[in-house]
């Protein structure tokens, strides 16, 4: 199952997860959010030859932040 993890509370968190596999992880603590986060989880699946469409589930945190 492959598992695309968004985090945003503080900063900006996403991995995309094939089983127990990481395919990608990204973390950027004074990254801002609305403004990056479609390309940077666009250039994640694309960097593993997936589309959105290939992501089985999305996992997010609920916290503090506007995004």
């Amino acid at each position: 199952m492959r598992v695309l993890g968004i985090c945003a509370s503080q900063g900006l968190h996403l991995c995309v997860l094939d089983d127990d596999k990481v395919l990608f992880n990204y973390s950027k603590m004074d990254e801002l959010k609305s403004d990056n986060l479609l390309s940077v989880i666009d250039d994640g699946l694309k960097q593993n030859g997936l589309t959105l469409s290939d992501v089985d589930a999305i996992a997010t945190c609920v916290g503090p932040g506007s995004f």
